[in-house]
């Protein structure tokens, strides 16, 4: 039996140190798996993003917030209300209704003047809610009020511009020919005007003269910087449509 060196033993011991398929397959899935863990506990994404959109993204809460939940305060700008001090102030902004989530604003107001300890404060959930109902009937009201007031306006100019139109067809001796004169209801440079019975009797070559100047004194207070965009459509006592003159004489449809 030959006796055994310790030159031996230290080869040996190397080479049952050498590199293998089995070592590079345990290297793949100890690195897959450190991969895996860093991917469940800090979302990737989150490396990439930028600072203003980590902080949105994780708003930090003020210690006063209290009904106002972690939900409603990323929709709110909670900084803005951490720095007001005055309960004056935080009435006033109460009021503001300009904001897409009314009710999650005067939340979070609520939690900060109770926090500061302003009269009035805290609020019950209920009257905060029937208040912003409220608010809401109220804002609609006062905009169907303004509508109504325009729309109130929009006739009474139109019955002055018909008016205007009639007292120039009296100057100009024409009345006898028009029975009635009406803007349309859409098209406010159309006008339909109802000839009389004399009209009618006309020659045509008449009728076409007069209709010319029947368009031509509505066009002037219509559209007198752009005459071309009034028409005039004639009908008689009946409904019945018989020409119109949308821009001068070489338009004019009539009835034979």
């Amino acid at each position: 039996m030959g006796e055994l060196s310790w030159q031996d033993l230290g080869e040996s011991k190397a080479s049952s140190w050498e590199w293998t398929w089995h070592h590079t397959i345990g290297a793949v899935l100890i690195v897959c798996t450190v991969l895996s863990t860093a991917v469940l506990v800090l979302p990737i994404r989150d490396l990439l993003s930028s600072p203003a959109t980590l902080a949105l993204k994780y708003t930090r809460t003020p210690a006063w917030l209290n009904r106002c939940d972690e939900a409603c305060a990323r929709t709110l700008h909670v900084a803005y209300l951490d720095g007001q001090q005055h309960c004056s102030a935080l009435t006033q902004l109460w009021q503001e209704e300009n904001h897409a989530d009314v009710l999650a604003w005067r939340l979070a107001i609520d939690d900060r003047a109770s926090f500061l300890g302003c009269p009035g404060f805290p609020r019950s959930l209920a009257d905060m809610r029937a208040g912003v109902v409220n608010d809401a009937q109220d804002r609609r009201d006062q905009e169907e009020s303004v509508r109504f007031q325009r729309e109130q306006e929009s006739l009474d100019a139109a019955v002055q511009t018909v008016q205007r139109y009639e007292r120039s067809l009296s100057e100009g001796d024409l009345s006898q020919y028009v029975e009635r004169s009406a803007q349309d209801p859409i098209d406010r440079n159309m006008l339909f005007v109802t000839v009389t019975t004399p009209w009618l009797e006309l020659p045509r070559d008449q009728r076409l003269r007069i209709t010319e100047t029947l368009w031509q004194k509505w066009a002037i207070i219509s559209t007198p910087a752009d005459p071309w965009e009034s028409s005039v459509m004639f009908v008689n006592s009946e409904g019945a449509l018989l020409g119109e003159a949308p821009s001068g004489s070489e338009n004019v449809w009539l009835a034979e």
